[in-house]
């Protein structure tokens, strides 16, 4: 039975509980009620009510207003329109994460700080529902911080991450840190549909083996509850004192914002919303920019879309031969440098981002399929060094990132796109000039 390991430890924990059992198992609300009781330690719901019931409630807290703005415009008609959710929160938004790391959120990250009561959406919905699952969404994530403590974890500093990728039947997986303990806390939230008996007696394996504590939390979730999907929370068990605290904080958290229980208000596109602080501090509003709107600029084409924005290259054809050099150079660099991350990565996006400029360059009658795939991933990697990498080598790797660098330049005006690129391939060679310095130390 889901959430037969979740133990409430309040009132409202047992109501949440017993709401989550009456759907699952088909009983009555008062059945499920006392079962819930049962689960918490209790003979029934009465016998919960009356030990718990008459606890002191705490003076209630001032709240700080937040308000959450997305616009939205149908792709074949002429509607349009903004979408504005008032969330109340016992701090402000800038004391639960600093703006610079929003992007690090699944929801956030498609928000920008605009004042201390204001985050405005980056993206243009195609739609007045997606506009407001999307502010459902960046408010469950807040809530879930201001509950909590946690602040969503760079990846680069996780201190597990290869192991809590291999949780079994994972998905919608996110890191998280408390800050003030550096604890790390994995939150993988799966559709209850897709995990049955089996697949949680393969986690509850998965944990013992590899030293975690993993528990369905009490709160329904950030990523989306309304449909199914269900919050697990798994902590280390070098951290596993504060488990339970994390259990406790999330039991008596508000319930989730969900989409079909919107409580926002619907507006024109234009006026473009500003919040009283925005008012008062003089800022112009700003509407996010509809991509189907943008036209290719002097030195860029547009090649794509995603959420908000368009994806672009340079304006500019380099020769087939000269992608083939340059591709064969970038391979032997992710092969050598495969336990390198610094390198390897930036490297990796470089070769991404060229095969979708050599893409959007030639046609298939220009340049077919086999040849396509050869350029820039086909082809048998040199084996990655160990730590020690011999200085030769080293140079020689970071000849050929400037080479590939000059070639690009070559062939492509300067512009957005391609100072991008230069940019990963500027980071990949101080990555391998610190690692070559660390050796030199050791």
């Amino acid at each position: 039975m889901i959430g037969n390991d979740i133990r409430p430890t309040t009132i409202v924990g047992i109501k949440r509980l017993a709401n989550a059992l009456r759907k699952s198992e088909g009983i009555q609300h008062t059945n499920a009620l006392d079962l819930a009781s049962m689960q918490a330690g209790y003979a029934n719901y009465r016998n919960a009510l009356a030990t718990l019931g008459h606890e002191r409630a705490e003076p209630p807290k001032p709240l700080h207003s937040l308000f959450l703005t997305a616009y939205w415009r149908e792709p074949r008609s002429i509607a349009e329109g903004r979408e504005t959710m008032e969330l109340r929160l016992e701090r402000p938004w800038q004391s639960l994460i600093d703006a610079r790391k929003l992007r690090a959120c699944r929801a956030l990250g498609k928000f920008r700080g605009r004042a201390p009561d204001h985050l405005a959406s980056k993206a243009m919905y195609r739609g007045q529902d997606a506009a407001r699952q999307a502010l459902c969404f960046a408010a469950r994530e807040l809530q879930f911080m201001a509950a909590t403590g946690l602040r969503p974890a760079d990846g680069r500093r996780l201190l597990r991450p290869k192991i809590a990728e291999s949780l079994p039947a994972a998905d919608h997986t996110t890191h998280w840190i408390d800050p003030e303990r550096g604890i790390e806390v994995m939150i993988d939230e799966p559709y209850e549909g897709a995990i049955g008996p089996e697949k949680l007696a393969r986690r509850a394996a998965w944990a013992a083996q590899h030293g975690y504590r993993i528990e369905q939390a009490p709160w329904p979730g950030m990523y989306a509850p309304d449909i199914g999907s269900l919050m697990f929370v798994a902590v280390h068990e070098t951290s596993a004192a504060h488990f339970d605290a994390i259990r406790a904080v999330l039991e008596s958290a508000p319930a989730p914002i969900v989409f079909a229980e919107w409580s926002g208000v619907s507006g024109p596109f234009r006026p473009t919303f500003r919040s009283l602080l925005e008012q008062q501090a003089g800022l112009r509003a700003i509407a996010p920019l509809d991509p189907f709107l943008c036209r290719d600029t002097e030195t860029t084409r547009i090649i794509g879309y995603d959420l908000g924005r368009t994806i672009r290259m340079p304006k500019g054809r380099m020769p087939i031969e000269t992608h083939e050099e340059v591709g064969t150079l970038l391979k032997g660099i992710v092969g050598l440098c495969g336990n390198r991350e610094g390198v390897r990565a930036r490297v990796e996006q470089v070769r991404a981002k060229l095969d979708s400029w050599l893409q959007a360059e030639y046609t298939a009658a220009e340049l077919d399929s086999e040849r396509f795939f050869d350029v820039y991933y086909h082809g048998t990697l040199p084996m990655p060094l160990r730590k020690d990498m011999p200085a030769p080598v080293r140079e020689r790797l970071l000849a050929d990132l400037v080479q590939v660098r000059g070639l690009l330049s070559k062939h492509y005006p300067g512009c957005a796109p391609l100072r991008d690129v230069q940019g990963r391939l500027e980071g990949a060679m101080k990555s391998l000039r610190e690692w070559g310095a660390k050796q030199a130390a050791v």
